[in-house]
């Protein structure tokens, strides 16, 4: 599937959870705003607008408004807010913050955190736990789509839980990525902290922690038994009497929609967010507004754009990697030929030069002797000019071979670094 069709999979999913509703107002001059209305007065109207994750309030002067509609709000307020994508890439603890302190500002007391989610991160996780944790002033509502790993584990921490049909909950083994890229078991000491996390979630959900032992444990052993009060209640061990079995040895708890209902870890299958005013027993609740989840959203959005980026740079350098190391160790094994030939040229210039000067000084010396034999003076100079050429018949041929060979190892170089250049200039471009 391609990545356009996977995002347009879940905008659908997202819209479709929205709920939209808003007050309306129209001014004199015939323009609409949609909104929310802060306060009225006989002067002006305080109107507040969310565009874009982006919320404005505007003072109205009375004169310039024809006519407000108020959305007709019932029963107690509530929002929604994203958990869509992976936890630590897409999800980030410190938007979620900011979502619901949207969430408070719009007067909400029921959030819907939507999850569709593989996971992620550990650490990111617990950080969110850690906001859930602080957020005693809202009621937190998962419905789910996909929670598995550390997703599963939010969702547990929610009161409630309501899932869509085709939804799955669970799978929420821990693990590491080793130095070959592949998952490997943790430590016990990490694994003791993991749990105590999850422990935590569970006790924020009111919850057994079994149901997340159940989804990371392969040895554990599951069966649900009814309670004093009628109701499902979750044992380890498959022996108890009348049990029914939830999950085997060498298993890992993941939960359809359906079994999750069944077996009482959710408490309602919904096609819409709506249907959850029904699941809560509430005869009518309002929509706050969307400014909550468009803070999560449109974040999610910029983090998928920056991790998705990251991820093309580090697949293109995968494959260039080869490439790469292999021009580098050329380049090296060039820089040291270059390297010898460049100082065998200055031996053999440094000798040539000392002969030169040798064979200068003689016939300096020869000429000094008789300064006015003419005779002398040539054939002096014959001698000398004789003993030049053969120098240099001797010595230039090493001179040009060690000069071809530096050049050589030069241009090679060149070529190495201009290559790799272009290889890094055609990186696909970061955040």
């Amino acid at each position: 599937m391609s990545r356009i069709s996977i995002w347009a999979g879940i905008l659908f999913f997202l819209l479709a959870v929205v709920p939209a509703s808003a007050d309306t107002l129209e001014k004199k001059d015939g323009s609409v705003m949609e909104g929310r209305v802060i306060a009225e007065t006989s002067d002006v109207v305080t109107f507040e607008v969310s565009s874009g994750g982006i919320t404005f309030r505007q003072r109205i002067p009375r004169a310039q408004v024809r006519v407000v509609r108020r959305e007709v709000r019932e029963g107690p307020g509530f929002c929604t807010i994203p958990l869509v994508g992976e936890i630590g890439a897409e999800v980030k603890a410190d938007d979620f913050r900011d979502a619901l302190a949207a969430a408070r500002r719009g007067g909400a007391e029921y959030v819907v955190l939507v999850i569709d989610s593989p996971g992620g991160s550990i650490d990111e996780r617990n950080k969110i736990l850690a906001v859930m944790v602080q957020t005693k002033d809202l009621k937190l509502i998962a419905y789910v789509k996909r929670a598995l790993s550390a997703a599963a584990v939010l969702a547990v921490a929610c009161p409630q839980i309501c899932m869509a049909p085709d939804a799955s909950i669970g799978a929420a083994v821990a693990f590491k990525i080793g130095p070959k890229g592949m998952p490997e078991d943790i430590e016990e000491k990490f694994r003791s902290a993991i749990r105590a996390g999850e422990r935590a979630a569970a006790a924020m959900g009111d919850r057994s922690d079994l149901w997340i032992r159940g989804m990371s444990e392969l040895n554990l052993e599951l069966s649900l038994v009814q309670a004093d009060d009628g109701r499902p209640r979750l044992v380890e061990g498959l022996d108890a009497p009348d049990a029914k079995p939830v999950k085997k040895k060498g298993e890992i708890l993941t939960l359809t929609a359906k079994e999750a209902l069944a077996f009482g870890l959710s408490s309602a299958t919904i096609t819409d967010v709506s249907f959850i005013r029904d699941s809560l027993g509430l005869k009518a609740w309002h929509d706050t507004g969307d400014q909550a989840w468009s803070i999560m959203a449109n974040r999610a959005v910029a983090l998928k754009g920056r991790a998705e980026a990251t991820r093309a740079r580090n697949a293109y350098f995968l494959v260039i990697q080869p490439e790469i190391v292999e021009m580098s160790g050329r380049a090296e094994r060039a820089v040291a030929k270059a390297s010898a030939a460049h100082a065998a040229l200055g031996q053999l210039h440094a000798q040539f030069d000392s002969e030169v000067r040798a064979i200068n000084a003689e016939y300096e010396q020869a000429i000094a002797q008789s300064p006015d034999s003419q005779a002398l003076k040539a054939s002096s100079a014959q001698n000398a000019n004789k003993r030049l050429s053969n120098l240099r018949a001797r010595m230039d041929p090493e001179i040009r071979r060690y000069q071809a060979v530096f050049n050589e190892a030069a241009a090679e170089v060149k070529m190495m670094v201009g290559r790799r250049d272009a290889l890094l200039a055609s990186m696909p471009p970061g955040e």
